[in-house]
């Protein structure tokens, strides 16, 4: 009897996740707004993961690494006094990896030093791709 409810439950109100709303090629992929009154800046970025499976353990693996990467960020951004917040996450329903930069006062030098940590941390697989 609750499979069937449950059943009954899932065909009335469907959970869909937001990847399948997202635009693949959205008319504004750029943003840089103003925010008057301070002298900090902000940064968020994302790119797509295609990951859809929560179970697949690409999905695991990911989420270690960004937060390892999220730590040596901490360490090697925020340790020299750029920005205040620094981090990296993933998110399967929303199918985004996102780096996020926040109350910056060296927005540059920061954005410099992530792409270095990247680079540091990335190789070619025998294929030739460049995987983390």
């Amino acid at each position: 009897m609750p499979r069937k409810k449950n059943r009954e439950i899932e065909s009335r109100y469907p959970t869909v996740s937001e990847y399948v709303y997202a635009d693949p090629r959205p008319p504004v992929r750029h943003a840089i707004l103003s925010m008057p009154g301070t002298e900090s800046c902000y940064l968020k970025q994302a790119v797509p993961y295609e990951q859809r499976d929560w179970e697949a353990q690409d999905v695991a693996t990911m989420r270690v690494m960004l937060q390892y990467l999220s730590d040596r960020m901490y360490d090697q951004i925020r340790g020299q006094g750029w920005t205040y917040g620094v981090s990296m996450s993933s998110s399967v329903t929303e199918g985004r990896i996102r780096v996020s930069f926040s109350r910056s006062s060296q927005l540059i030098l920061a954005y410099n030093e992530f792409r270095q940590i990247i680079a540091n941390y990335s190789s070619p697989d025998p294929q030739g791709k460049w995987v983390l």
